[in-house]
């Protein structure tokens, strides 16, 4: 069995993907959770992340893979696969692809639609009809609607951007690449700033899938995969987050890494992700995939501490009680008792499936409701 290393902030539902197709994952992550310590080698790491390379260095590992975060660190994801054989793009793609500009001149000469950035602050409306975003961003953090504020500078560095902000629905695609193409696996409306989460209003909270596309969308995300993947030569598992208006998919942002939504898509429809990720990143090309008919509505949803606590020992009992079954728990994500949670900060994620969208969403906002009520805080 393949040891395979796990790097991010959070890296337990890409280390769960890696248990399923049959790894045996080492995860290095900020949090090393129980469930993750009961199923997998676990390290955190307490200075993130300029301590991942010490954590990596002193475990062996076949190879190495990244989840969310570590795209920003294109130079750390250069040593790193220096020391141990990466499952992944290079610092040299993530450098290309997270550029917001190359990102959409790219798809512009696709043919596809996006928002066009703006760096200078200059001429760009201040009624919040625009957003501005951080260049190093993930998961949402960070983005506001803009309102003329004044922005903190580092050294000439570009921080921040601007986009206009689309109305429709939030969702975001999976796909998997290699030699300039890429499969559309799925995709999956994400829930961004929804109170009952205590996410912040452009925060990502959680994923409920699969989307049912007409034949127009479908070919739109094909479109935008196979542009990113040729422009950029992405390899593996990544995702486009995008506003749906209509039928037309406006890509907003690239995840040029395992993305949060996987392990709903994979559930829903039957794949093993990290088995097609190591397929395409060991050279074998764009894996075939036949996704089995959904039939079920499955999602995922994070809650937010709303306030600094200490994890009390009645979460904790019932919290390890329902992170038990395999493969599919209905919570996951489980800190130690006792730990301190600072206000916003992810605290546990609860998972649920159902005939609908509207009845996977009512069961997720019951289990953080409960898990709220335990936490002392309902």
């Amino acid at each position: 069995m393949q040891t395979l290393a796990m790097i991010g902030a959070s890296v337990r539902a890409a280390a769960f993907s890696a248990l399923r197709a049959g790894f045996a994952p080492l995860g290095i992550d900020r949090f090393a959770d129980w469930d993750l310590r009961r199923r997998a080698v676990a390290r955190r790491v307490d200075h993130y992340p300029e301590g991942i390379e010490s954590a990596l260095a002193n475990h062996p590992a076949n190879a190495w893979m990244y989840t969310g975060g570590i795209e920003n660190h294109p130079d750390l994801v250069d040593r790193l696969a220096t020391m141990r054989p990466l499952w992944g793009n290079s610092g040299a793609t993530l450098r290309a692809v997270r550029d917001p500009f190359q990102c959409a001149r790219a798809l512009a000469a696709a043919g596809v639609p996006c928002p066009w950035p703006r760096f200078l602050a200059g001429g760009v409306p201040r009624d919040g009809s625009w957003l501005i975003k951080p260049v190093r961003g993930s998961g949402g953090a960070g983005i506001r609607r803009w309102r003329g504020e004044i922005l903190p500078s580092r050294g000439g560095e570009r921080q921040w951007y601007f986009q206009p902000r689309i109305a429709g629905t939030p969702c975001s695609a999976v796909f998997v690449a290699a030699a300039g193409r890429a499969t559309f696996l799925g995709a999956t409306r994400q829930l961004v700033g929804e109170d009952w989460t205590g996410a912040a209003e452009f925060t990502y909270g959680g994923s409920i899938g699969p989307l049912e596309l007409c034949r127009h969308t479908a070919e739109q995300w094909r479109r935008i995969g196979d542009c990113l993947a040729q422009r950029f030569s992405l390899v593996g598992l990544f995702g486009v987050d995008a506003i749906l208006d209509g039928d037309t998919v406006w890509p907003v942002e690239v995840n040029p890494r395992y993305p949060a939504s996987v392990e709903v898509l994979e559930r829903a429809l039957g794949f093993l992700a990290i088995q097609l990720h190591a397929v395409a990143c060991c050279g074998g090309g764009v894996p075939e995939f036949a996704p089995t008919a959904p039939g079920r509505c499955v999602g995922k949803a994070i809650l937010y501490a709303p306030a600094d606590l200490r994890v009390p020992e009645q979460f904790g009992q019932w919290a390890r009680r329902q992170a038990e079954p395999w493969p599919w728990p209905p919570l996951a994500d489980v800190p130690d008792v006792g730990i301190l949670l600072r206000k916003g900060e992810p605290t546990t994620t609860v998972f649920a499936e159902a005939g609908d969208e509207s009845a996977t969403r009512h069961v997720l906002m019951a289990r953080l409701e409960e898990a709220r009520r335990l936490l002392g805080t309902a």
